[in-house]
């Protein structure tokens, strides 16, 4: 007759461990966090492209995210680049949030609380400093 000893020890990072799922979310983090400054680069390099091109059609202003949206066209450079400092702001929103799930994921109620506040302070800031 064969015995066999199993490992009693359970593995740490088997899928559905709280270390798998940090580990899921914290890569998914970093590259939300990558692929915001990514794309608000191209955005914003696309823009001085237009600017030094001629292609202004809006005086530099103070504007509000909601105006900036709302009257964007992809040939004003003034509005497109303002459109890359929004996607640049909105990236740690978006991490936030990410952070929320994450935490919520692995039962940290009091750590999804304190991304709920510090989602709270972030998007209250944008809303009414900007304007």
């Amino acid at each position: 007759m064969k015995f066999q000893i199993e490992n009693a020890t359970p593995r740490k990072n088997h899928p559905g461990s709280h270390q798998h799922v940090a580990e899921k979310t914290e890569r998914l983090i970093s590259r939300t966090l990558l692929s915001g400054v990514l794309i608000s680069s191209f955005i914003m390099l696309y823009g001085l492209i237009l600017y030094f091109s001629g292609h202004t059609v809006h005086p530099v202003k103070s504007q509000s995210m909601i105006e900036v949206i709302v009257h964007f066209h992809p040939l004003d450079s003034t509005s497109v680049l303002f459109m890359g400092v929004i996607v640049l702001m909105l990236t740690p929103v978006v991490r936030v949030i990410l952070a929320i799930v994450g935490f919520a994921q692995e039962g940290e109620g009091r750590f999804v609380l304190v991304s709920i506040g510090v989602l709270l302070i972030l998007l209250f800031s944008m809303i009414f400093s900007i304007g």
